[in-house]
């Protein structure tokens, strides 16, 4: 028997057996980049010499400015603001953002200096597109043909944060591509430190009170984390989209993205090719603007009821709110259907806030300004140990001018917005020292930004649109808040409730006790006046007893000095030394008893 073939390599036994060949990827896997941690980068010390340069020349220019407006004449809200506006704007870059940021705070500034910050404008020159290919290709991971057929290297816009170019996938898609740029970030921390400093030596130079921009420095840092990450925008930007199509809003849309291929500063999405509100109020202002815009099946007074409706929705029934909707992040598209750009400014508000604001809205549309303005206090509680008796007939009075204005038919479209209630608002707010958060200060603005463009678009509106949707949302909301509470009834979830509960008892309780507080001053002066008087009155009587005991008994000795003529002195020496005894007495206890009254004032300020 023979043994087994043998031979060399590839004969016999010993040859190759066909293998799975493996699955090769298309592209190379794109690995993870890590997640920076929040915070400023490292700053050149040259960047930041020649930043602070810039800074206090322009500071310096605008302060010779003014002197030379005080010299022409008062200085007023309106100039200041016009010379904070070009300062920034002489600045450049993220400087723009820091003015736009200030333009929010009307609970700090003036109305109608805000009014002109709001006005800065964040257009700069393009940076050059070679600089944007690096961004682009280690966003997607590859080569820019890999994915893109074709990009315009002119940028359709261009920001202090990002350009934006308009390009093509090879699927045939129109995008468009937001590129960060280039040492944005270390320019940003340079821009935020000038200002840090500047608003330091102007509360050390007592300009203002110490701690005046505290919170002011401490939001714009906190917008910088926001403003550098892309991702935060398009976690809201996906957000949204979804909840639209949840609650069937088919007339309100954003952009979808292409998350493949964005990172943290390169955001790809669709390009929509629509007018903005902005050229729509330009064409609606012209004359036959309604024909064009019919011819594009565009019908205003419809776009106005859709943006009101917008605003409340948004506010209300969505997990975020947009805060920055001014004309020209607001896309029109055929048959009045509105889409929203740009989600890199949104905020959030408590749901007990949003509550409350429901129930000051409802309070508005039944002329009931009063429950209105207690509404609005119980939003902002905890309050300030101040006199809220003047902050709600101030408010109070703000409600009433702008329910006569908006039934007025008389009455211009700017007297028709919320721009004058918000004002007196805020000036309220700013007057007694009563804090707001910064997302609500953005709920202000966002609000006012709407009305104006729903005004704008259609003079007439009133609140009858308002009435409708309260009429349907809160029914709405009501079924949806109970879903939630069935799907996360636990333990923990009723513990949190309670706790929740209970901080809100300890909120509107505060205004109680406060109301309380003052009744109790009241009516412990009053008894002490009341107090002082009777034991006034006892002491008097205490008195006339003592000296007419001390009269019964001097009355033999008075006897013996009428008989020795004296009796008018002995009349004086009898009655007279008593009485003044007397009167000094009751002054001294006077003067040594504590006043209640001040003893609630100081344990007040305690």
């Amino acid at each position: 028997m023979g043994g087994p073939e043998t031979g060399g390599p590839g004969t016999g036994i010993y040859r190759s057996i066909p293998r799975r060949i493996p699955l090769a990827p298309r592209r190379a896997r794109r690995p993870i980049p890590p997640r920076e941690p929040p915070g400023a980068p490292p700053v050149r010390p040259v960047m930041l010499a020649g930043r602070l340069i810039r800074w206090f020349a322009v500071a310096i220019r605008s302060g010779l400015r003014l002197l030379s407006d005080r010299r022409a004449g008062p200085l007023t809200p309106e100039r200041i603001g016009v010379r904070m506006r070009q300062a920034f704007e002489q600045v450049g870059g993220p400087a723009v953002k820091i003015g736009q940021q200030l333009a929010i705070r009307v609970d700090m500034l003036p109305f109608a200096l805000c009014q002109e910050l709001s006005r800065l404008t964040d257009r700069v020159a393009p940076f050059p597109f070679p600089q944007a290919i690096p961004r682009i290709e280690r966003a997607i991971g590859g080569p820019i043909g890999s994915v893109f057929a074709a990009i315009d290297p002119a940028p359709i816009g261009a920001a202090s944060m990002a350009c934006v170019y308009k390009g093509v996938l090879l699927t045939g898609e129109a995008v468009a591509i937001k590129v960060q740029r280039p040492a944005v970030a270390e320019q940003f921390a340079c821009d935020i430190l000038a200002f840090e400093w500047i608003t330091l030596a102007l509360e050390g130079l007592t300009f203002v009170r110490p701690g005046f921009f505290r919170f002011v420095r401490d939001e714009i840092r906190m917008l910088f984390s926001e403003e550098l990450d892309f991702r935060t925008e398009a976690r809201y930007q996906s957000l949204f989209r979804r909840v639209a199509e949840r609650d069937r809003l088919q007339w309100v849309t954003c952009p979808a993205l292409y998350a493949r291929y964005s990172d943290a500063q390169v955001l790809v999405g669709e390009f929509i090719d629509a007018p903005s509100c902005a050229e729509i109020l330009g064409v609606l202002d012209s004359a036959g603007g309604r024909e064009v815009l019919a011819g594009m099946r565009i019908d205003p007074e419809t776009v106005a009821e859709r943006i009101s409706y917008l605003a409340l929705w948004g506010r209300y029934e969505t997990l975020f709110f947009h805060g920055d909707p001014h004309a020209s992040n607001l896309l029109i598209l055929p048959d009045s259907r509105i889409c929203l750009l740009d989600f890199g400014a949104c905020a959030a508000l408590s749901r007990w806030t949003n509550r409350m604001s429901l129930r000051t809205l409802a309070c508005m549309v039944q002329n009931r300004p009063s429950e209105a303005t207690d509404a609005i206090l119980t939003s902002l509680s905890p309050l300030p140990n101040t006199d809220i008796d003047a902050i709600r007939r101030d408010m109070e009075g703000a409600f009433w001018i702008f329910l006569f204005n908006l039934r007025n038919p008389h009455a211009a479209w700017f007297e028709r917005t919320s721009a004058g209630l918000w004002a007196d608002m805020m000036a309220v707010i700013r007057t007694h020292g009563v804090p707001a958060t910064p997302e609500t200060l953005r709920m202000f603005r966002a609000t006012l930004l709407y009305d104006t463009l729903s005004a704008r678009l259609k003079p007439d509106m009133s609140l009858e649109q308002t009435a409708r949707y309260i009429k349907s949302a809160v029914p709405r909301v009501a079924r949806r808040l109970r879903r939630v509470h069935l799907r996360t009834r636990s333990p923990l979830s009723r513990s949190t409730a309670a706790a929740l509960k209970l901080s809100r008892a300890i909120s509107d309780g505060r205004i109680v006790l406060l109301r309380l507080e003052a009744l109790y001053a009241f009516v412990l002066g009053f008894y002490h006046v009341i107090g002082v008087s009777l034991r006034m009155l006892l002491r008097l009587a205490l008195l006339a007893a003592v000296m007419a005991g001390i009269g019964f008994l001097l009355e033999p000795w008075r006897d013996g000095a009428d008989g020795a003529g004296g009796a008018g002195g002995a009349d004086l020496l009898l009655w007279g030394a008593p009485a003044v005894l007397a009167v000094g007495w009751l002054l001294r206890h006077r003067l040594r008893e504590p006043d209640p009254r001040t003893l609630v004032s100081a344990d007040r300020a305690g």
